[in-house]
């Protein structure tokens, strides 16, 4: 299969368009992720949108794998999702998982609420960073 992406040219660069649906922000913080029946697991979450998250852990799930996910986006925002897992892959010893999240009932969609909102503030934060980096260089 060939994989079609689309390009801009501006000021004589080409550059690639994003092409997912979500803002993605980088995110890290401790997760602790829980399959029905078994012993709570522990992970680290590496990236995050509104419709899934990255994580690394040394857990073993499966593609399918329905999680109850319990992580704190700040120290006052904290967020308890239900996922499944999409698609992993090993990284240095351990696994690179990519879940999606879904929605039962209007407890989850409250938290679906939450996150919107912390997605959104924290995009404009890293791309005001981004900004700055990029004129620091620049210089």
């Amino acid at each position: 299969m060939i994989e079609r992406r689309k390009f801009i040219r501006t000021k004589g660069q080409v550059v690639m368009l994003e092409r997912r649906k979500y803002i993605r922000v980088m995110e890290s913080a401790p997760i602790e992720v829980v399959r029905s029946g078994k012993a709570a697991a522990k992970g680290d979450l590496l990236d995050l949108s509104l419709r899934g998250l990255r994580m690394v852990s040394g857990a073993a799930f499966k593609r399918g794998d329905k999680l109850q996910m319990s992580f704190k986006l700040s120290p006052d925002l904290d967020m308890n999702l239900v996922a499944v897992v999409r698609h992993n892959y090993p990284w240095k010893g351990q696994t690179i998982y990519g879940l999606e999240f879904f929605i039962r009932d209007l407890t989850d969609l409250r938290e679906h609420i939450k996150l919107n909102k912390f997605i959104m503030q924290e995009r404009v934060r890293q791309d005001k960073l981004l900004r700055q980096q990029i004129q620091k260089e620049k210089k």
